[in-house]
């Protein structure tokens, strides 16, 4: 599987609640991947990515704020879809609830998590 794996520790270190910082992930990263993703089929994009990797080693704690500003309108923008390519690597207990309770806030379910 190819993975872009975004390493959020670097950016927000031990605790991810910095909803702005959130914000700007998804503006400048998630959202141009997943367009891509959706509207360059003809490109074969997905010889390159496989799996978007949110990698939360390091980190302690976060927030359901934080998870759904993070991937909220990302889901609202392009569908549930999204969710098949999201993975979670180096969530430890704490970190993995407010992924799960951001998703009942969510206007979309995933199906299922995956988790590396």
């Amino acid at each position: 599987m190819k993975k872009v794996t975004i390493p959020l520790a670097e950016l927000f270190g031990d605790c991810a609640v910095n909803l702005e910082g959130a914000k700007k992930v998804r503006t400048l990263v998630l959202m141009p991947a997943f367009f891509l993703l959706k509207n360059c089929a003809e490109a074969d994009i997905n010889d390159y990515i496989d799996a978007i990797e949110l990698d939360f080693t390091g980190i302690s704690y976060t927030t359901r704020a934080f998870m759904h500003e993070l991937l909220g309108e990302l889901i609202c923008e392009f569908g549930e879809w999204v969710y098949d390519y999201i993975t979670y690597k180096g969530a430890n207990r704490n970190v993995f609830r407010a992924i799960l309770k951001s998703y009942e806030t969510m206007p979309q379910k995933p199906k299922s998590i995956y988790y590396d």
